[in-house]
């Protein structure tokens, strides 16, 4: 059983006395009880965006130690680019989807790209990547060739709230962030 406990931003949501209630109903039917981050139980809960989740992370801390340990980055460089990657590729899923990401993209210039930090034989998950992104499924491209790619902005979305809670503040500020919150979470 998936519990929220405390949020990522700082908002109490149950007390301690509420999260051990449902700790305790978890193991009195024998079930395992995880409590997580409020905002993490949806992509943890749900099969699609947890095998997502897993993909993206295996890759990640393979490219994590490449970077930091074989090309010597710095940890905050390392990170930088791994968050650029994965808000321009979420930004542009959530305007133009997934055939709008492939339309964007030029898989080709990706496969080189990443082909140079193919520097050691047990980066397995670069691997898997690179031939998977050579093998795309010929339907795929058809259905991409339709795709219409939808105006974007990219923004960093953590200093974007801080932006937000800085020029606007107050409840207006709160009120933006929290409709963002669901349309992030119910679509």
């Amino acid at each position: 059983y998936i519990i929220g406990g405390k949020s990522l931003d700082g908002k109490d949501y149950l007390t301690e006395e509420q999260l051990n209630k449902c700790i305790q109903l978890a193991e009195s039917v024998n079930k395992k009880p995880y409590v997580v981050p409020i905002g993490v139980i949806c992509p943890l809960g749900n099969m699609v965006s947890a095998a997502v989740m897993a993909i993206a992370l295996a890759g990640i801390l393979e490219d994590y130690k490449v970077g930091r340990k074989i090309i010597r980055f710095s940890q905050e460089t390392v990170e930088r680019e791994i968050i650029m990657a994965l808000q321009v590729m979420a930004a542009i899923i959530r305007t133009s989807g997934i055939y709008g990401l492939l339309k964007t993209i030029n898989i080709e210039l990706l496969i080189k790209n990443a082909s140079i930090i193919h520097l050691t034989e047990d980066q397995e998950m670069l691997e898997t990547a690179l031939k998977k992104l050579k093998n795309i499924d010929p339907e795929i491209w058809e259905k991409v060739k339709k795709a219409k790619i939808h105006p974007t902005t990219l923004v960093d979305s953590q200093e974007l709230v801080k932006e937000l809670r800085t020029l606007i503040g107050g409840k207006a500020a709160e009120g933006a962030i929290e409709r963002s919150m669901k349309k992030l979470f119910m679509g």
